[in-house]
């Protein structure tokens, strides 16, 4: 219970010293690393219906030596992760980056059953659809921060969706 408290106190003072941080389509984030490091992301979506949730594409590389641009190939993942990090400057935003066509396409998700394309439901998610679609699942900043950790020691989190 301390713990909770405490951190949130911490959340509040940053807020109060550096205010909060306006997030926008196509910003690229340094995910923060649990034990160092911090890997690029770039926010592809930022929910209305899905209230402070935002997609992001992640690449395995690390964000310092990437921070003018995401790499033009090698394997990438897609997370929902909530923005107050980014807000709070924890995830700090590094750069900015107009998403492209191919990067839209990955607006198109499944949640509770149905396919959605941003905030707008298309219909009931197949099987095939299940399959090939990420799903909506919003981990913790703590799960986050180890999957940076996976991703930058090469790791590939199995549940992670890869982007084909």
């Amino acid at each position: 219970m301390i713990g909770y408290a405490r951190y949130h106190l911490i959340r509040w003072f940053k807020l109060l010293v550096r205010g909060r941080t306006q997030v926008r389509r196509g910003d690229l984030v340094a995910l923060t690393a649990e034990g160092g490091g911090a890997v690029l992301a770039k926010v592809l979506f930022l929910s209305e219906y899905f209230r402070s949730v935002v997609e992001v594409r992640v690449w395995p590389v690390d964000a310092d030596s990437h921070a003018s641009g995401p790499p033009t190939a090698g394997p990438s993942y897609v997370l929902f992760v909530g923005c107050g990090s980014i807000e709070v400057g924890d995830w700090p935003i590094v750069g900015h980056e107009t998403p492209t066509e191919d990067e839209l396409r990955l607006l198109e998700f499944y949640s509770a059953g149905d396919v959605w394309f941003g905030d707008t439901v298309l219909r009931r998610a197949s099987q095939a659809e299940r399959a090939r679609l990420p799903e909506l699942t919003v981990p913790g900043n703590v799960l986050v921060e180890r999957i940076a950790a996976m991703l930058l020691r090469g790791e590939s989190p199995d549940w992670v969706f890869q982007v084909p």
